[in-house]
C-alpha cells in the first residue's frame, strides 16, 4: 500500500476508534451536569475530603467536576491524581483516571457510577464525565431486572 493511503486509513480508523473510546460511539450511558446535580446534589470540591471519602459518598461532587470542566482540560494522569487521589474505577484501559462515585453494592442498588476523565494521546485531559460503568444492558436483560432511568 502507498504511504498516501496508509496515512489516509490510518486516519479513518484512529478517528472512528478515538470516538469509541471518548464513549462517543457506544451505548454508554454518562449524565449530564444537571442530572449528576439531580442525583447527589452539589458540594464544592474540597480535594482533602475528595480523597478522604469512601467511594460511595463522592458522588456529591461530581456536578462541581462536571460544571468546572475546563479547570481539568489539559492535565495529565499525574495532576489528576495528585488532585483526586488515588484511582478506583476502571474504564476501557488504565490510561484514563477514574474515580467510584457510588458503588453498585446491595440488593437493589444495582448500578455503579464512576468519574471518568478522558485523555488524548498525549495523556492530555479532554473531557470528565460520569459513566454508568455497571450494569450493561445485557446484564440488566440477564437480571431481567428493567434499568432505572439514569435521572
Amino acid at each position: 500500500m502507498n504511504p498516501k493511503k496508509a496515512l489516509i486509513l490510518a486516519t479513518i480508523l484512529f478517528s472512528d476508534l478515538s470516538q469509541v473510546f471518548a464513549g462517543t460511539k457506544t451505548n454508554e450511558i454518562f449524565l449530564s451536569y444537571e442530572q449528576a446535580k439531580k442525583k447527589w446534589g452539589e458540594e464544592s470540591l474540597n480535594f482533602e475530603l475528595f480523597k478522604q471519602a469512601p467511594m460511595s459518598k463522592r458522588g456529591k461532587y461530581a456536578a462541581a467536576i462536571l460544571r468546572n470542566q475546563k479547570q481539568w482540560q489539559g492535565k495529565s494522569k499525574r495532576e489528576i491524581v495528585e488532585a483526586l487521589g488515588k484511582t478506583s474505577g476502571h474504564y476501557w484501559s488504565e490510561r484514563f483516571p477514574t474515580f467510584i462515585l457510588e458503588t453498585g453494592l446491595g440488593a437493589l442498588q444495582l448500578n455503579t457510577w464512576q468519574l471518568v476523565f478522558f485523555v488524548d494521546s498525549s495523556e492530555k485531559v479532554t473531557a470528565v464525565k460520569v459513566q454508568l460503568n455497571c450494569c450493561s444492558l445485557e446484564i440488566w436483560e440477564k437480571r431481567g431486572v428493567k434499568p432505572p432511568p439514569t435521572n
